[in-house]
């Protein structure tokens, strides 16, 4: 599978954390989505879906700071058209 394959890298460490969540495994996902920002701290999925699942949870400082974190990677990134 996909995931297998890309074990080792962010975006298969971002796809399983997504299949995880999916099947409510929340600590699976976190770990599996910590790794991926691990590997590719600028993974802007990946820190999104953290923030998202640090609300969902009520993790209300947790969340705060993935968003901010999020903002910083997303800055100037916003294409007006």
């Amino acid at each position: 599978s996909y995931v297998q394959q890309h074990d080792h890298d962010a975006e298969g460490r971002h796809l399983l954390g997504v299949i995880l969540d999916a099947m409510g495994n929340s600590a699976g996902a976190e770990a599996a989505w910590r790794q991926a920002l691990y590997l590719a701290p600028d993974h802007t999925d990946t820190v999104l879906h953290l923030a998202m699942l640090y609300e969902r949870e009520g993790r209300a400082a947790a969340a705060a700071k993935m968003r901010a974190r999020l903002q910083r990677l997303t800055e100037g990134t916003h294409v007006d058209g």
